[in-house]
């Protein structure tokens, strides 16, 4: 009996990660759905066209910015996508540089609180 409830919980593990999957794709071809000719950003965004604008909807809050007061090329590769791209990794690095600073002033300032309690400590 405990092997037919083991196939069992196989087989529902199985269907969940196809369903899973498989939502997964329905949300990436919805995002198409909307706009065809849009492009999805390393980032997880969509750049897209509408009207003679270009606009990029963020991945997580799903809020749109203007990024064009004309149509950009969107195809992969075209000089608007290469500036786009090219400026979405310098974003990425100073995001990224700005962290690391903050950490770096994050342990500075644990090291400042740690000698003056040693002090206070030593007295």
């Amino acid at each position: 009996m405990s092997i037919v409830w083991l196939i069992l919980a196989a087989l529902a593990g199985v269907a969940a990660i196809v369903v899973i999957v498989d939502m997964i794709r329905f949300g990436r071809a919805k995002h198409k759905a909307e706009h065809p000719k849009a492009g999805i950003a390393d980032a997880g965004g969509l750049l897209y066209v509408q009207g003679n604008k270009t606009y990029y909807k963020m991945p997580k809050s799903g809020s749109i910015r203007k990024i064009a007061d004309y149509p950009m090329d969107l195809r992969p590769g075209s000089p608007d996508m290469v500036e786009f791209t090219r400026l979405m990794n310098q974003a990425r690095e100073e995001h990224l540089a700005d962290v690391k600073e903050s950490k770096v002033a994050a342990v500075q300032n644990m090291r400042d609180v740690a000698k003056e309690e040693a002090k206070e400590v030593i007295k």
